[in-house]
């Protein structure tokens, strides 16, 4: 089977897997085209010994600097079911990519959508497919309807934890680079310095955040910029089915912390033994940790509130707006985080039965 050029990392089902209509999957920032395939599960790796010099692991995140006292390992995978598998069993043929660039201008993924869905045309047989987006994959769907909207090919747009209205957390650097950049100001008694500290500061997010363009173009604060608003209005087409599934639950899994004595950071040779000892979270509620962090900082992010977010896209903004006239828009929120969004079976199942209505 040929592929899309310039996207060698993709797959897409046989033409044999059914004559239903083809569903083309856009995974979210920093995703791969297995974030939908089932999920065997991942076991959790041996955290290393302390004072070692065993490299972190793609599981860990080291702390700066050895006297912080701790090593945390973010969320392993559980098993859990992909969506891909199951839409091919009821016949719908599946594509999905790495995409070039996650993270950078989402224009730049609609040219690569748009091969994706020339593709499927011609390998598939057909004038319409179906779209499944996550998180950024979602806006990059809807700015494929907007390119597209006076020929729509699009029978149906399935939007998971995505930001239409954007989110407060792309506006969560700036708010805790400002409280930096005031807390280093007030140590130096030196006229002006606050101007200084703040110009360094802006320039050193500048360069590392240089090549993030997505962050600007999903930020909110408030009601959706102007941006956003055009796009929910120019991709909003009667042609098309929508929907859209909002996360309740902002709480991550399977987090353990590693916590260490002082002592534990001296040669073997020289103290024993090890003094040090291990704390493994199940569950990590982002509100808790947010209250506890700064109350006025973090009060109106409702991301991180269970039932009003999942942990990075506030309900208000996964669900579409409706209207007593409404026949083309399906909400549907369920308990679970951001990413554990894809891996709800019950969620499979309700989309799998409203895309049945499309052929």
């Amino acid at each position: 089977m040929t592929h899309p050029p310039g996207l060698p990392e993709f797959q897409a089902s046989a033409p044999s897997v059914g004559d239903r209509l083809p569903v083309i999957c856009v995974h979210g920032w920093g995703g791969t085209k297995h974030s939908w395939d089932d999920m065997a599960g991942e076991p959790d790796p041996p955290l290393p010994e302390p004072g070692t010099q065993e490299p972190a692991g793609k599981h860990w995140h080291p702390p700066p600097l050895p006297l912080a006292g701790y090593r945390v390992r973010v969320p392993t995978q559980p098993p859990a079911p992909g969506l891909s598998p199951l839409l091919e069993a009821e016949g719908h043929p599946v594509l999905s990519w790495t995409q070039t660039d996650s993270i950078g201008a989402i224009d730049s993924t609609v040219d690569e959508l748009e091969q994706v869905v020339a593709f499927a045309k011609v390998e598939y047989g057909t004038d319409r497919v179906i779209l499944v987006g996550h998180s950024r994959g979602g806006m990059v769907c809807r700015s494929y309807l907007r390119r597209h909207r006076d020929d729509p090919d699009v029978a149906a747009l399935v939007t998971i934890g995505t930001p239409h209205k954007g989110t407060r957390v792309a506006t969560l650097d700036d708010r805790l680079l400002g409280l930096i950049t005031d807390g280093v100001a007030g140590l130096l008694p030196i006229p002006g310095s606050a101007l200084v500290v703040k110009a360094v500061v802006n320039l050193i997010c500048r360069l590392w955040l240089s090549n993030v363009a997505s962050i600007d173009e999903l930020e909110r604060w408030g009601a959706p910029s102007a941006q956003l608003r055009a796009l929910i209005s120019e991709s909003q087409l009667d042609s098309v089915r929508y929907i859209a599934i909002a996360g309740l639950q902002p709480t991550m899994s399977r987090v353990a912390i590693q916590l260490y004595d002082l002592m534990s950071f001296i040669p073997q040779d020289i103290v024993q033994p090890w003094q040090w000892r291990r704390t493994t979270l199940r569950h990590i509620a982002l509100p808790d940790v947010a209250r506890e962090l700064n109350p006025p900082l973090f009060e109106e992010f409702l991301e991180f509130y269970p039932g009003e977010g999942d942990g990075m896209v506030a309900v208000d903004s996964a669900l579409l707006l409706t209207t007593a006239d409404t026949t083309n828009v399906t909400n549907l929120s369920y308990e679970a985080s951001h990413t554990l969004l894809l891996r709800i079976a019950g969620m499979h199942q309700r989309v799998i039965q409203e895309l049945d209505r499309i052929d």
